[in-house]
């Protein structure tokens, strides 16, 4: 379908909001109107055809940028249903959020990213123009499966503008989002994924964004949330040169419930922090909310304001039946404040009336209080209470409390009435002693017995292997460590695909979930799944970050035109089929070889499936494999000492036992070359190579049936002798039925194994 304009008046309007802006514009007469927009010699169309029915069962599908410019100048229904088809980069011009909250506009549709991303997202000079920045202006339907990059939000805006990567202002519902890239706002409410959360909702999303300025108020996720509901949320991005009111996740929260959600990113700063929320404020009205299952993995550091691991300040107003629950929830960094109370979990309290719930909750990191200021006060868990009531119960906290006024749980409570029930620290770290709680040592705090009331049969549990060997909680599961990428750099030839491998530790993690990411999707683009794909000629980085924690590794990828590797050294991996408990032979060849006396390789296997047997010499480097050492899932091959040696073929053959318990599986063995040595005249240098990995498809395939009958027959052992005798050609199904033997060739020995088995003679293969 062509969209055109509305009315006329309603073109003139677009033509004054084109030309205030300083863009060019021109008129087709062809029965409809065409906009196009020029910046930087670059024409945009903004009228366009566009598939679909911007209905649930046929959405528009959006294939090319003017489409989503067409969004944004109002010439498609805000109210419909779109689904991204491709990755979009949008060109070098000031974005116009879709929808105006200014204007009374919202959009209440569905637009499905489907997995794709938006890049290049600016807005400059231009964002002063409007209150409410970002892709979307005001959502109060859904945005869902949407990646967005951010060249740059540089904004001078008011102190009551809104600034959110995907929406300025959300009412209704963000799923499955990601957000990267950079905002500087110098007012303001600020959130890398949403700035003002007003009874909406954002799920399972998850923010890489750096945001600095002076803005008012900022989270890494939401700037602020009023009545709302988060869940499964974390951030990865940074928080600096900001005097504002500053949480990890949410910046600012109001009766709003909390669930899974994380942040991993150190906060330095110059004003207050909480890892999780700035302030936390329970509202005049009757109220009940949740903060559950959150935690703080990175380092805060405050010059000038109060600051909490999870919640930097918390205030209530007039009403006595308002309730706030905090539980289950940890921190592991470590808080540093200069200039005001800090606490391991929330810096300051103020509750006027009504009434917080701390339960099940422990702290693991040292809190460095002012060293030099009397009013300020430190502590393990709260660093000060003034007024109202806090209930503590089944907490604890390891780790050194240091500072002006220090206790090791609760630093100072003023006019209060905190209550605690079964808190501990360890007074073997702490470093000072507290007014209200138990001290037990070291080897006591790690020890179930000390903790008579405690639930250690759902909600905790001990592990020495794990959190150091102190109580952690089962809601969250073992957290993720750290991960690894199968590459650290990689070549690539275009149209060639890759599948990139991460390793999430620790091996028992309870979400071993990844994001990946490709720098420049121009050149190499990645699946869900770790699958590269390379475009065009360049260089690129590739990322992986974990669900859990916000882990990061990358892979460097060079694309080479598809000439490349006819010229170069290769190393390739072979191909092979393999059946459930036996033996598999897959040979590593050099191609292009013009001269090599060493060589160091690394062989990455799936040990789920593979369990290497041994490592034979091929037919370019006999007798000469050297050093092979073995670890959980690497082959180490290496040669030294060796003269030149020219000419293609086999460098060495592996042999891996396939496990027995297996079936219908595919897998590859991957190989990364750490070193590859050429000689020329007398010097030794190291050469560039290109890889080409293998894999053993794992089938249940029936031994000693190669021509697929189901059945051992004379007929397979003279199939496999004409084979042998390269008078028959076996695919790879063939080649693994016939090698019955598994010494992973096909022979004349696996032609006499058959013809005896079909005689009954008692084989075993």
């Amino acid at each position: 379908m062509r969209i055109k304009f509305k009315s006329y008046s309603f073109m003139k309007k677009c033509l004054k909001n084109v030309f205030a802006v300083g863009l060019t514009v021109s008129i087709a007469l062809n029965g409809g109107y065409n906009i196009f927009a020029e910046n930087d010699n670059i024409q945009l169309e903004a009228t366009v055809s566009i598939q679909g029915e911007g209905t649930k069962t046929s959405p528009y599908l959006i294939t090319e940028e003017n489409q989503i410019v067409a969004l944004a100048n109002g010439e498609l229904s805000y109210s419909a249903y779109y689904q991204l088809e491709n990755d979009i980069k949008l060109r070098s011009y000031e974005w116009k959020p879709i929808c105006n909250p200014n204007l009374y506009e919202n959009f209440s549709g569905t637009f499905d990213g489907n997995g794709h991303t938006i890049s290049n997202l600016k807005i400059g000079s231009l964002g002063s123009n409007y209150s409410y920045l970002g892709l979307f202006g005001n959502n109060t339907g859904t945005i869902k499966n949407l990646n967005l990059e951010i060249t740059n939000i540089n904004t001078n805006v008011d102190h009551n503008a809104f600034v959110g990567g995907i929406a300025a202002v959300n009412s209704g519902t963000i799923d499955n989002c990601r957000v990267s890239g950079n905002i500087t706002a110098t007012g303001g409410t600020v959130g890398g994924i949403v700035g003002n959360l007003d009874e909406g909702k954002i799920i399972n999303s998850y923010s890489d964004v750096n945001i600095s300025g002076e803005a008012t108020t900022v989270g890494g996720i939401i700037g602020s949330a009023t009545s709302s509901n988060v869940e499964n949320c974390g951030f990865y991005g940074k928080l600096t040169d900001l005097e504002a009111n500053v949480g990890g996740v949410v910046g600012y929260l109001e009766s709003t419930n909390m669930k899974n959600c994380y942040n991993n990113s150190e906060i330095n700063i110059n004003g207050g922090a909480g890892g999780i929320i700035g302030t936390c404020k329970i509202i005049t009205k009757p109220v009940t909310f949740t903060i559950q299952q959150c935690y703080n993995k990175s380092n805060i550091i405050s010059s000038n304001g109060s600051s909490g691991s999870l919640i930097e300040y918390i205030v209530s107003d007039c009403n006595s039946d308002n309730k706030c629950y905090i539980k289950n929830c940890y921190n592991v960094g470590n808080i540093t404040t200069a200039l005001g109370s800090s606490g391991g979990l929330i810096g300051h309290s103020y509750i006027y009336s009504g009434n917080a719930y701390i339960t099940n909750c422990y702290v693991k990191g040292n809190i460095v209080g002012s060293e030099n200021n009397e009013f300020s006060y430190t502590g393990g868990i709260i660093g000060e209470v003034y007024d109202g009531n806090i209930t503590f119960e089944n907490c604890s906290f390891i780790g050194k409390v240091t500072g002006y006024n220090a206790k090791a749980i609760i630093g100072k409570s003023r006019y209060g009435d905190s209550s605690f029930k079964n808190v501990f620290y360890d007074k073997s770290i702490s470093g000072v002693t507290d007014d209200y709680n138990v001290g037990l040592t070291s080897a006591e705090i790690k020890d179930k017995e000390s903790y008579l009331f405690w639930d250690f049969d759902t909600i905790w549990d001990i592990d020495e292997n794990y959190n150091d060997g102190y109580p952690y909680l089962r809601a969250l599961g073992i957290n993720t460590s750290g991960i690894e990428l199968s590459k650290t750099s990689l070549i690539m030839i275009e149209g060639n695909t890759y599948s990139l491998n991460s390793v999430v530790s620790p091996d028992n993690a309870s979400n071993k979930n990844v994001i990946w990411k490709s720098g420049d999707n121009s050149i190499v683009t990645v699946d869900k799944n770790g699958i590269l794909t390379a475009v065009t000629k360049g260089e690129v980085k590739i990322s992986a970050v974990t669900v859990d924690g916000g882990y990061k590794a990358e892979c460097n990828v060079t694309v080479k035109e598809s000439d490349y590797a006819e010229t170069t050294v290769t190393l390739k991996t072979g191909n092979a089929v393999g059946v459930p408990g036996k033996k598999v032979k897959i040979p590593v060849t050099i191609k292009n070889n013009s001269g090599i006396s060493s060589f160091g390789i690394n062989i990455v296997y799936d040990n789920k499936y593979l369990t290497p047997v041994e490592v034979t010499d091929g037919e370019i480097f006999k007798d000469n494999i050297t050093n092979l050492n073995y670890n959980s899932n690497t082959i180490r091959v290496t040669n030294a000492g060796a003269s030149n040696k020219t000419g293609d073929g086999v460098l060495f053959y592996v042999t891996f036992n396939i496990k027995d318990n297996i079936t219908d599986i595919n897998t590859q063995i991957e190989v990364k070359v750490d070193q590859l040595k050429t000689v020329q005249e007398n010097n030794t240098a190291d050469v560039e190579y290109f890889l080409e990995d293998g894999y053993v498809q794992i089938k249940n395939i029936i031994l000693g049936d190669v021509d697929g009958d189901g059945e051992v027959t004379a007929n397979d052992a003279t199939e496999i002798l004409m084979n042998y005798a390269l008078l028959k050609e076996f695919d790879d199904m063939q080649t693994g039925a016939g090698d019955v033997d598994g010494d992973g060739e096909v022979t004349a020995n696996d032609a006499t194994q058959v013809l005896f088995k079909y005689a009954g003679f008692a084989v075993e293969w």
